[in-house]
Order: C-alpha cells, then sequence, then structure tokens
C-alpha cells in the first residue's frame, strides 16, 4: 500500500495542472492543461499498480494463497482420525454381524464377539493412521519402541478390566463394547507422551538449529527474532530473567558443568 507522502507526492502533477486549468480561460490552455492532468494521472495509477504487484510479489507464496503447512495439515488429520475410526468401527461390527448372521444362529456370544473383532481391527487401522502421520516427527529409538508396545499391552489390560466391571454391574454387550472401543483411545493418550520430544532430545535439536535459539518454556515454540518475552504459540508470558534461565541450552551445560 502506497503511503500518504507517496500519495501526495504522485498527485502532485494533476493538482498543478488541475489549478491551471480552474485559473486559464484560454482554449488551448485548457486543452494543455486536461492532457497533462490526464497524462500525470494515468502515470499516477500505473506507479500505484505496480507498486502494489511488486508487494505482493515479494511476499512469500503462503501470504499470498495460504498454503497449509505440514503441522497444520497433521492436525487436522489428528483430529479426523477419531471420527473416521468412528466409521471405521461401525463398518467393521456391521460386515462382522452380518457375516454371523448368514453363517450360524445368531446368540448373544455373536455380538460380543462382533464387538472385539470389530475393537481389534479398529485398533489396528488406527495405530497405522497414527504412526504414518507422526513417524518423521519422532525420534525412534528402542526404548521408546518398547515402551509404545508395552502402553498397548497396558491399554488392552485397563480396557479389559473395564469392560469385566460394566460386564458386572450393567450389561455384557455394553461391558464388551466399551472395552473394545477404550483400549486404542488409552494407547493413542499413552503415545501422545511416549513420543513427545525430551528435553535431551530438544537441546540436541536445538544444538543443529543454532547457540543462540530462544524458545518457550511452557511449549517449545521458537521465539527467536520476537521484540517480546511473549509466545504467540502459547499465549504464555515471561520476564526476561525467567525465560532465558528455563532455556534447554542452559540447563543442558549446568548438567555439564554439574
Amino acid at each position: 500500500m502506497l503511503s500518504t507522502a507517496s500519495e501526495n507526492t504522485a498527485l502532485d502533477p494533476v493538482k498543478k495542472y488541475a489549478t491551471n486549468f480552474s485559473a486559464s480561460s484560454s482554449a488551448d490552455t485548457i486543452t494543455d492543461a486536461s492532457a497533462a492532468a490526464t497524462s500525470a494521472l494515468g502515470t499516477y495509477l500505473i506507479d500505484r499498480f505496480a507498486i502494489r504487484r511488486n508487494v505482493f510479489e515479494s511476499k512469500p507464496l503462503c501470504y499470498a494463497i495460504g498454503v497449509m503447512s505440514r503441522l497444520v495439515a497433521r492436525i487436522l488429520l489428528t483430529i479426523l482420525l477419531f471420527p473416521l475410526a468412528s466409521l471405521f468401527y461401525f463398518f467393521v461390527f456391521l460386515f462382522c454381524d452380518l457375516q454371523i448372521r448368514s453363517a450360524t444362529s445368531y446368540t448373544r456370544t455373536s455380538t460380543a464377539m462382533c464387538f472385539i473383532v470389530s475393537g481389534v481391527v479398529t485398533w489396528g487401522a488406527m495405530a497405522l493412521y497414527w504412526t504414518l502421520l507422526w513417524r518423521l516427527s519422532v525420534k525412534w529409538t528402542g526404548a521408546r519402541i518398547g515402551r509404545t508396545l508395552l502402553a498397548a499391552a497396558g491399554a488392552a489390560a485397563v480396557a479389559s478390566i473395564l469392560a469385566t466391571i460394566v460386564e458386572a454391574t450393567i450389561e455384557h454387550e455394553v461391558g464388551i463394547f466399551l472395552g473394545s472401543a477404550a483400549a486404542p483411545l488409552l494407547w493413542l493418550a499413552a503415545t501422545v507422551l511416549i513420543w513427545r520430544e525430551s528435553d535431551a532430545e530438544r537441546v540436541a535439536r536445538l544444538k543443529r538449529m543454532g547457540t543462540d535459539t530462544i524458545v518457550s518454556p511452557a511449549c517449545g515454540y521458537n521465539l527467536t527474532g520476537l521484540k517480546e518475552a511473549r509466545c504467540p504459540e502459547c499465549g504464555a508470558q515471561y520476564t526476561l530473567n525467567e525465560l532465558l534461565a528455563a532455556q534447554p541450552q542452559r540447563a543442558a551445560v549446568e548438567l555439564d558443568n554439574g
């Protein structure tokens, strides 16, 4: 956008010839003033369009057309995981139910079996979806993979206990359904804690980025280059002393010196 000073400068020829036009009575003078004013106005409009175009072209493409970042795409896909998993669970249960009804006589055990099969198959699909979605963002180590598998076993055990309690107090089918649905959700919650970046991994990453990197202690957002000690990601606000004291680089140095 043109500043006020630039606009006034560009309009000076127009004002000049407009003044001459009003002050003159000669036909030749009027014609010359009109032509000059028209030319100046055309030049002004062309320059204004050129400046706007240069400003537009100088901005990154993401500002021009709103390109979606990879992180935003992953967050949206994470949100979509739960409705997609619910639909998947429903269709697997429906398919299993139709197969059992066409093959054998239908009983309460058949319903429970359909819930169990639907829960296991949906859990496998969710695990594949979740792993593919975040595979490049997680530092895969033997310990982290082991904790992920242990979390799966723990989620299955907790879901079994939940199903048993609900079966005894409410109804058999309800307990089986809740257990089959709770297991993958518990596992997902556990992986969020297991897969998140540790302090040591953050220190290593920041060292690769540069020693002068400043991050938000609350969420890890890179604050380098900002003019205030407030995180635009999580909204946390710090004093300079708090911000510098909480940096992972400083903690690593203190550990090394200790």
